[in-house]
């Protein structure tokens, strides 16, 4: 099995890389990640292990930063992994990168570390499951570990309030479809997408129509959600609705991609997600997740589904008209292929990994230690960071401390990850241009699936994990 070589390769660099700081005035570690709010609070807060690091070592241990958008992250992080400079002691990767930067030798084998370092195993012990399998794990579920559960991260869904309690909108909306409009939380629990898309049409309106009593000066839409041919964006945004039916991206066990990713349940999903299209600005063709953000902040649609972590800016006046009138929920159900309500996702979020060509590994692991202490967890919270610990997600604290904690603890058992072999970015970019030609309506949704099965297949073969 491949990954056995690269175990012992990694014990046998254990072995030659301490990491021994001699005396000196000072240690810089350098993190890179991508650019976003929760890399900015881990930044922020990170600047206060320096006095601790000194307590440690008799000498200041600094944290520099180096971010990139997330579009052009992945280039720029390979690009000096594969230069060796600069060195990055640290790095936020995407869960699905782990098995490219194993294989690579460009990461941490933690396992001999963890064995040495029972108070290092307590913290990954005390993970969520869930997460401790997305962001730690290669081959995906095995007890290999590699990254630290950092940035943790599921979608759920952003709904104006303000509307889904308006008499005048509820009355219209009875009248109209029959059914009660959604408006607390419990509400949203077992709603069902063929349900929902009713909302969608009902608040999707022209300019010069009425909403809540006012007269909208340009028009309206039900919701925003990803579309974009940038990154992972198109994918995080169609799989849930593969999932959500009962279909799958490719066998897991055998990694067959023919008459999975292209079955006919997965055509009628992708045929329904681009018929949320109806529902949103014209735009939305290219959002991703910032302007999924920015439509529901400047106040243009009812409902949105992004990225938990992001949800801050959402309910600050300063960023978002809409911040008083909002409230998240668990994102719709399909119903499955066993008649069964299912809303599993795709999970986001990222672990942080210990660069192979560190030569701070003590500090780096005193930082580790530090950054996962509870006060910082909660720190990290209340700066807008979502838990990684279970018995921090699942606390009172956390769940009343921001108005999305909800939501993401009830959405982490409901998660899975897409490709994570190392021929990742390669899988990923043929998709995102191929589907997203038939988003624009330049392919036909099943000639785009049809496409994708069959490069991904020989992207498989070529890398050994299919027979010819």
């Amino acid at each position: 099995m491949k990954v056995l070589a690269y175990v012992m390769a990694f014990v046998l660099v254990l072995g030659v890389m301490g990491g021994m700081a001699a005396a000196q005035d000072e240690v810089v570690l350098t993190v890179s990640g991508p650019d976003w709010a929760p890399n900015w609070a881990l930044r922020d807060i990170a600047a206060d292990f320096t006095p601790v690091a000194e307590e440690i070592f008799g000498y200041p241990v600094r944290l520099e930063f180096d971010f990139f958008p997330w579009g052009v992250y992945y280039e720029r992080l390979m690009t000096a992994l594969v230069a060796g400079e600069p060195v990055y002691d640290l790095f936020i990767s995407d869960s699905q990168w782990l098995g490219d930067l194993a294989v690579n030798g460009y990461i941490y084998y933690l396992n001999p570390i963890l064995e040495e370092d029972p108070e290092l195993q307590e913290i990954m012990d005390s993970m969520h499951p869930v997460l401790l399998s997305a962001y730690g794990s290669y081959p995906d579920g095995s007890q290999h570990y590699w990254g630290f559960p950092a940035v943790a991260d599921t979608k759920v869904m952003h709904a104006r309030y303000d509307l889904l309690s308006h008499p005048e909108e509820r009355e219209a909306f009875y009248e109209q479809y029959g059914w009660e409009l959604p408006m607390e939380y419990e509400d949203f629990v077992d709603l069902t997408w063929y349900d929902f898309v009713d909302v969608l049409e009902f608040f999707t309106r022209d300019a010069g129509e009425t909403l809540a009593g006012e007269v909208l000066e340009s028009p309206f839409y039900g919701g925003a959600f990803q579309y974009s041919r940038d990154y992972d964006f198109l994918a995080m945004g169609f799989f849930p609705h593969v999932y959500g039916m009962g279909g799958d991206i490719w066998d897991r066990q055998t990694k067959r991609v023919q008459n999975v990713l292209n079955s006919d349940l997965n055509v009628e999903a992708f045929e329904f997600y681009i018929g949320l299209l109806d529902y949103q600005p014209p735009a939305a063709v290219n959002y991703d997740l910032d302007d999924v953000n920015e439509a529901m902040a400047a106040g243009l649609v009812a409902f949105s589904i992004n990225w938990c972590v992001i949800a801050e800016m959402l309910y600050d006046p300063e960023q978002s008209v809409v911040a008083d009138g909002l409230m998240t929920v668990l994102p719709p159900n399909h119903i499955d292929t066993d008649d069964e309500l299912n809303r599993t996702f795709n999970i986001g979020g990222q672990p942080i990994v210990i660069g192979s060509a560190t030569e701070n590994i003590d500090e780096v692991i005193e930082f580790i230690k530090w950054w996962y202490l509870p006060e910082n967890a909660i720190r990290f919270a209340e700066a807008g960071g979502l838990g990684c610990v279970e018995e921090v997600v699942y606390s009172e604290e956390f769940i009343e401390m921001k108005p999305y904690h909800r939501a993401y603890a009830d959405t982490l058992d409901w998660q899975l990850d897409f490709w994570k072999e190392p021929p990742f970015f390669e899988m990923l970019t043929l998709f995102q241009e191929t589907m997203h030609e038939a988003v624009l309506g330049q392919r036909e949704p099943r000639e785009a699936l049809d496409h994708v099965a069959r490069a991904h297949t020989n992207i498989l073969v070529r890398w050994g994990y299919l027979a010819e």
